[in-house]
């Protein structure tokens, strides 16, 4: 066989070997820092509802600090949660480097939002107060609470008939349980959907449980609601 022929089936044989992913497990891996973001707390704060207008009336978002100074609406106090996070270094392993390669492979260049690396399993709302005679002291107020805010990869709502229609917090559980994108998250604001049937102040207690076992618990300042319509 011709020597320079011989030498090109040689050099496309090896361009091949070194373009492809095969993975030799006997060559060490070099190894790599990666971040991650873990949740170890949270703060709880009222806030008064900032009222908008036209397309975004359907929005809920956070105004001055509640001081109880007063007496507002059911539906213009928002439960702001701010989860307290950290960085974490973490060592990983990674393939070596391929320098060559005889097909090109399209990347994704979009942004990833930042993520919590715990996820919640579950969130329990209750109250030393009656809140209602459906609702006695002690008792789940879960579905009276809606998820009006929730970081990026948590579904918090539904579109109907062109506005949001946001969910419980029963209905945020189910709908992220099974959510491979929900996470702990960075905020989560909760609204009442319906008026307390009480001539008093009230607290709330919120206790919040991780997937890695953790549990938070929190509790509201005292808020004046006005008296409901009964």
């Amino acid at each position: 066989m011709n020597i320079k022929i011989l030498g090109i089936i040689v050099l496309a044989a090896t361009l091949i070997a070194c373009g492809s992913d095969s993975y030799d497990p006997d060559v060490p891996e070099p190894p790599t820092e990666t971040t991650t973001i873990v949740a170890n707390g949270f703060d709880i704060q009222v806030y008064q509802r900032t009222r908008t207008s036209g397309i975004n009336d359907d929005k809920v978002t956070r105004g001055s600090v509640y001081t109880g100074s007063n007496s507002v609406a059911f539906d213009d106090v928002i439960i702001g949660l701010d989860t307290q996070t950290e960085y974490v270094k973490a060592i990983a392993k990674q393939k070596l480097f391929r320098p060559f390669s005889l097909i090109n492979k399209a990347y994704a260049l979009s942004p990833v939002p930042p993520k919590v690396e715990q996820k919640i399993s579950s969130i329990s709302i209750t109250s030393a107060y009656d809140f209602s005679d459906e609702h006695p002291s002690g008792s789940s107020l879960n579905d009276l609470f809606l998820v009006t805010e929730a970081s990026a990869g948590n579904q918090f709502y539904k579109f109907e008939e062109g506005k949001r229609a946001y969910f419980t917090v029963t209905e945020y559980l189910e709908n992220n349980t099974h959510n491979k994108h929900a996470h702990a998250g960075f905020i989560i604001n909760l609204i009442l959907n319906t008026a307390p049937e009480l001539d008093s102040s009230i607290t709330f207690y919120i206790e919040i449980e991780l997937d890695n076992g953790k549990v938070f618990s929190l509790e509201t300042a005292e808020i004046t609601y006005q008296a409901a319509n009964i």
